[in-house]
C-alpha cells in the first residue's frame, strides 16, 4: 500500500494510490496507476453548526452515511487515522 500524502488533507475512506500494469494487444506491459476518485463535498457538522469542504471519496461518503453524519463518523475514527486538517476538527467538536 502506498502512502498518499493527499490523503491527510481530507476523508479518504482508507482508498490509496494502486499500481499495475497496462497490457497491451501485443503483450507489452506499462506501468500505470490507478487514483482515487476525490471530490470537493461541504458536508455539515451538526456539533459546530456550520458546513465544512473538505475533499473525499465516494467510499468516505457511504461510510459518512452508514455513522449517521460527519460529526459521529469523525469521532469514531483513531487519531492516527486523521490528517491534521480532520484531526483539528474532531478536537472542535470534542469542545462544543
Amino acid at each position: 500500500q502506498a502512502t498518499y500524502k493527499q490523503a491527510l488533507k481530507g476523508l479518504y475512506g482508507g482508498k490509496h494510490i494502486q499500481f499495475g500494469n497496462k497490457i497491451s494487444e501485443f503483450g507489452n506491459k506499462s506501468r500505470r496507476t490507478w487514483k482515487p476518485n476525490v471530490q470537493k463535498v461541504k458536508l455539515y457538522s451538526e456539533a459546530l453548526n456550520e458546513r465544512i469542504t473538505i475533499k473525499s471519496t465516494p467510499a468516505a461518503l457511504k461510510y459518512i452515511d452508514r455513522k449517521g453524519g460527519l460529526d459521529r463518523y469523525i469521532m469514531s475514527m483513531k487519531d492516527n487515522e486523521l490528517g491534521k486538517k480532520m484531526y483539528d476538527l474532531k478536537y472542535k467538536i470534542k469542545s462544543k
